[in-house]
This record gives structure tokens, sequence and C-alpha cells, in this order.
């Protein structure tokens, strides 16, 4: 618990792709053990999904699909206005006037991800959101 800010940390900041990507994969499995010491930190994972390391955003790809399909995490649409002003974010949270029922994390990284320039990333986007729309 005391180090995860070091570890995000790393994960976003290492000069080694190799790290970042390794990184990643720990964080999806202290997910699985520590979901509720993790909650916070769920916008910082989908951050991985903007890597610009091929196989970071693969691993971010491969982990978030892992854990938003077995409900070990939740979804939510970040939603902006014309202005980049952020209008809602969290569950039931009342935002600029409105009542928003969603569930937590960052979606709309991973629908990005459906364009990658990488085949395995976009593959694997498209098979996340196939397996989602079946839920």
């Amino acid at each position: 618990e005391a180090n995860l800010q070091l570890l995000f940390t790393v994960a976003e900041n290492a000069p080694r792709e190799t790290v970042r990507s390794n990184c990643t994969i720990a964080l999806g499995d202290l997910s699985v053990r520590f979901p509720n010491l993790l909650e916070p930190w769920k916008e910082n994972m989908y951050a991985r999904l903007c890597d610009p390391a091929i196989s970071v955003r693969k691993n971010a790809v491969l982990v978030l699909s892992h854990l938003i399909l077995n409900d070990m995490m939740k979804v939510l649409i970040l939603a902006k206005d014309t202005f980049g002003t952020l209008l809602f974010r969290r569950k039931y949270q009342v935002t600029r006037g409105m009542l928003v029922d969603q569930a937590k994390g960052c979606i709309n990284e991973m629908a990005v991800q459906l364009e990658d320039v990488d085949d395995r990333i976009s593959n694997s986007a498209k098979f996340f959101f196939h397996e989602l729309s079946k839920k």
C-alpha cells in the first residue's frame, strides 16, 4: 500500500519499455488480489493505454480487458463538453447539475485502441468490445 504511488510512477516514467510493460502486468495482478486498494488508481491504469510503446499498450489492453470482462473492474465513460470540461467521472456523483449513474473506470481510452497502428492491439480491443457487448 505504501509503495503504490512509486509503482505507478515507475509504470509511467521508467525509461525502458519492458519495465513499464511489466509494471502494467503487475498492477493487473495486484488489482485481482487487492481490488479496494487499487480502486483510487484506476485512471492511472487506463493511462497505460496512451503509452508510446506498443508492448505497454498491448499489455494494458490485455490486462484491462481481463479485469473488466471478469467483473473485477467496472467501466465509466468520461464525458467532456466542447470546452474540455469534465462532465462526470464518479459513480453517483452530482456534477454540473446532473446525477450520473455510471460505473468507475475510463473506457474512452480503450475505444481509441480500436484504431491503433499495431494490429494485435486493435484486434484485442475489437475482441474486448465484442465480448463486452454480450454482457
